[in-house]
């Protein structure tokens, strides 16, 4: 499996009771690239939805990449085609009382990092 980044490096948020929390990550590349996230809780858990929406998209044109209910941990990735942005929403709204703290990371990774443009030249074999 991949390696995880020390739970120190991740940021922290805090999602209160009866409440929604979004975090938006913006692809700004027009090759677009490469999203990968991982969301971690110490305790407890909330609901997952992750979001991708292309620039200039019309109302309604979000894709839904990840709907999970009361979890405490997810990684995942998503390779994009152009600029748009990546929201991950956190949803407490079940809850009554107790406020969560998510820890998450999101990365993004052009494509023209590990496209054709990297490769090495052709060589004679």
């Amino acid at each position: 499996g991949r390696e995880q980044p020390p739970a120190d490096s991740l940021a922290l948020k805090n999602v209160p009771a009866r409440r929604t929390v979004e975090y938006t990550r913006t692809c700004s590349d027009p090759q677009g690239g490469k999203f990968l996230w991982v969301v971690k809780l110490d305790s407890y858990d909330v609901n997952l939805r992750i979001e991708w929406t292309k620039k200039g998209a019309k109302e309604g044109e979000t894709k839904c990449v990840v709907a999970k209910e009361k979890m405490s941990e997810d990684e995942g990735s998503l390779e994009v085609e152009g600029e748009g942005e990546l929201k991950l929403i956190f949803d407490n709204t079940y809850s009554y009382l107790t406020s969560k703290d998510v820890r998450f990371a999101v990365y993004f990774h052009p494509d023209s990092e590990d496209g054709a443009e990297n490769k090495p030249e052709g060589k004679a074999t």
